[in-house]
């Protein structure tokens, strides 16, 4: 679809949440997120990231856990996307903390943020740290969807994938 038609969609969201909702309240933090989402896939950094910051600061004040962490979650991705990899690191980091916090050391959403950590540790040339991450990426979501959790299946088979090209790799380099 078209992105200024979603843009201006969204701009007029906030704008109608900014003049009927206490802009301190998840519905107004959620606006914001959905901005920055629109502006970062158009590339629009600056404005995505101002945004962010903004939902974030409502979210620590007033938000659940699972805002939080989606927020800064997404702060992280944008600063990978930037090639800013230690910027990126705090907020997935932060993420993982948040998450720990609110949902328990052993849930699903632990488990996304120990995906997020090894792409990025992967993308620092960390393969040992990656590979962890995503071990443990997999244990949590296996775990959780037997005991009936929601489990993100795209982040389940991303972290298997990661670990089986890891495995691949370890063989090719054991031939030479």
């Amino acid at each position: 679809g078209d992105l200024s038609q979603w843009i201006a969609y969204t701009e007029e969201t906030i704008t109608r949440a900014k003049e009927l909702l206490d802009p301190n309240n998840d519905a107004y933090s959620s606006a914001l997120f959905n901005q920055a989402q629109v502006y970062m896939v158009q590339g629009d950094f600056d404005k995505a990231i101002d945004l962010y910051l903004e939902a974030d600061q409502i979210e620590q004040k007033y938000g659940t856990g699972a805002g939080q962490a989606a927020t800064l979650a997404s702060i992280g991705r944008l600063f990978l996307e930037k090639g800013d990899l230690n910027e990126a690191q705090e907020y997935y980091t932060r993420a993982l903390k948040v998450r720990e916090m609110a949902f328990g050391q052993y849930s699903a959403q632990v488990a996304y943020s120990y995906r997020d950590l090894g792409y990025l540790e992967q993308q620092m040339g960390n393969r040992d740290s990656a590979q962890f991450l995503y071990q443990n990426c997999v244990q949590l979501l296996s775990i959780d969807s037997i005991g009936g959790g929601e489990v993100n299946d795209g982040y389940l088979l991303d972290a298997q994938i990661m670990l089986a090209r890891f495995a691949m790799e370890g063989k090719q380099d054991r031939r030479f």
